[in-house]
């Protein structure tokens, strides 16, 4: 038996010369309790000027320029953005964007999730991973050398 997948794509047909932008988004880094860091690479305008770039991010699944939170971006094919004031401990799904004057398009959408908040004394603070931790290996690392955030 033979297996064939399809692929789908909205609006192929007019995407590359008079149509609309080719996109991605690239993956979320650098997240937080209140933060999550992103972009987009435009990899073809659709034979017209870009109007607007950016990334839209929502709570809902396919955010859009409509129904979401938008944050515009100034560079040309590639641009990332930091997103601030997110909830703690809270799915988002985030997508690039490219306008030109033949519409909207999206990258595809990525669902990642905020650090969580601790309680601490009636106060809640939100939890951020000490620089000196990113990215390493904890047996290597020296408690005595962490700061944590205050």
């Amino acid at each position: 038996m033979t297996m064939l997948t399809i692929m789908s794509f909205t609006n192929i047909s007019k995407v590359g010369e008079h149509g609309i932008p080719l996109l991605i988004t690239t993956a979320p880094y650098d997240i937080s309790s209140a933060t999550i860091t992103c972009g987009g690479c435009i990899f073809n305008d659709g034979g017209s000027p870009i109007i607007k770039r950016g990334v839209c991010w929502s709570t809902s699944q396919y955010p859009t320029i409509y129904t979401a939170n938008i944050l515009y971006a100034t560079r040309v094919d590639d641009f990332t953005l930091c997103i601030n004031s997110l909830e703690a401990n809270t799915n988002y799904y985030v997508r690039a964007f490219a306008t030109n004057f033949s519409g909207t398009a999206y990258g595809r959408q990525i669902m990642t999730t905020t650090m969580s908040s601790v309680n601490f004394n009636n106060k809640t603070q939100r939890f951020e991973m000490p620089a000196v931790l990113k990215g390493e290996d904890i047996r290597s690392v020296n408690p005595e050398k962490v700061r944590w955030p205050v």
